[in-house]
């Protein structure tokens, strides 16, 4: 009933609006027309008087000329005469009586004969008719609208009030389809376009609700299959990781923390949970190009050479390629971890030497989390650094190693990568 209300009331002003509008126009431009056609008349007259009166005040034939006047004078629209004769001092005024001024339009011929100027006319023209005939056609113009616009009004409001039924039915029964009951059935008898459109509307209702019984039937058995498959690509990718660091590291939570870590940055960074939740499962694999390094190298106790510090360096190669071209999301970020995380901000990292924004937000993260974790825990090649330590260490590496708003965000959150450590503690 409020739709209906305000849909009335919207299309009575409208209408009503447009009626006046037109009507002003349409007045207006009738008035203009009609003293044009006026100043038109009084042109074409001047035309018409000047020329016989001139020739009969210059052979001054009296009674024609007077005769000729008011001949004129019974113009309605003429309300004075004024002649006035140079030559025989004849001066001969016609008068309708007294008019107001402001409908008063004047005007002043020269009477010549051989280009001697032998007298003046001036001749009173009133604008009354024109007001009379304007009032006149105002009236039938506003009584027309009213008339018309209650016509219209009385339609459109049976008309409306019809759609409005039609529409509460269909709106109902829409609400109830959206909150889940597809049991309701959509019952409008209609030959027209609302008629047409709810039978599609129970057709759709049906459908629904015969699907909704298939999913309900599968929906459950989808969802345990889909957490299963998760759990299950979780778990694999953090074992094969495990399995990746304890060939040369004897830390069982290294890829642990360094997955909860990488979530936790990810996440007081702004990244999306899903983006945050993808690189928690594909950091355990960023050292999965290890298992193309032979023994020799990988377990050296020892410093390194720089030539086997130069094939220990194509891990991160390895990994790329094993990861890459899977087309699958998690993967692909998993193949830039791999392939990433040993890139420096300033550009002096490997393999490719990328610097700044080149290098992936997810290698960016991983990076630092992984020299974060290998420095607070110990190796067979060192000692676990102090807490104090590490963020002296991660200060002057921003903008250097470590992108400097990560690093920053890490320091600023320390405690936070402190506890996840004492959780994961060997």
């Amino acid at each position: 009933m409020k739709l209906l209300l305000k849909i009335f009331i919207t299309l009575f002003i409208s209408i009503t609006s447009s009626f006046f509008i037109y009507s002003v126009i349409i007045l207006n431009t009738t008035k203009t027309d009609l003293e044009e056609k006026l100043i038109q008349k009084i042109k074409n007259n001047n035309k018409l008087y000047t020329i016989p009166i001139s020739a009969l005040l210059y052979e001054f034939n009296e009674d024609v000329l007077i005769s000729l006047l008011h001949s004129i004078y019974n113009d309605k629209e003429i309300v004075k005469i004024e002649l006035i004769d140079f030559s025989n001092n004849l001066n001969l005024t016609l008068n309708k009586g007294e008019f107001n001024a402001d409908d008063i339009i004047k005007d002043k011929l020269e009477l010549k004969y051989a280009n001697e100027k032998i007298g003046i006319l001036k001749v009173s023209y009133t604008k009354k008719y024109i007001n009379i005939f304007f009032n006149q056609f105002k009236n039938y113009a506003i009584l027309f609208s009213v008339l018309l616009v209650f016509i219209l009004l009385i339609s459109l409001y049976f008309i409306i009030k019809q759609i409005i039924k039609s529409l509460d039915i269909l709106s109902k029964a829409t609400e109830k389809i959206t909150s889940g009951n597809l049991h309701h059935k959509i019952n409008i008898k209609s030959n027209d376009e609302i008629g047409l459109l709810a039978n599609k509307f129970e057709t759709m209702r049906e459908n629904l609700h015969n699907r909704e019984v298939l999913n309900k039937q599968q929906s459950e058995k989808i969802q345990e299959l889909n957490k299963e498959m998760i759990e299950t690509q979780e778990v694999l990718i953090e074992t094969l990781g495990e399995v990746i660091e304890k060939r040369y590291i004897d830390d069982p939570y290294h890829v642990k923390r360094v997955a909860d870590m990488s979530y936790l940055l990810a996440k007081l960074l702004g990244m999306k949970e899903s983006e945050a939740i993808s690189l928690k499962i594909v950091s355990p694999m960023h050292d999965i190009g290890k298992i193309g390094i032979s023994d020799s190298i990988l377990l050296k106790p020892g410093k390194l050479t720089p030539e086997e510090f130069e094939i220990m360096k194509t891990h991160s190669t390895i990994g790329y390629d094993i990861l890459k071209d899977t087309h699958k999301e998690t993967l692909d970020i998993a193949s830039l971890v791999a392939y990433e995380h040993h890139e420096r901000w300033n550009g002096t990292g490997y393999p490719m030497g990328k610097k700044g924004e080149e290098i992936s937000i997810f290698g960016r993260i991983t990076a630092i989390i992984d020299v974060f974790d290998a420095l607070a825990n110990k190796r067979c090649y060192k000692e676990a650094w102090q807490y104090d330590e590490i963020i002296t260490y991660l200060k002057k590496e921003r903008g250097e190693q470590f992108d400097p708003i990560i690093a920053q965000k890490l320091i600023d959150n320390i405690d936070i990568f402190i506890d996840v450590q004492k959780k994961y503690s060997t």
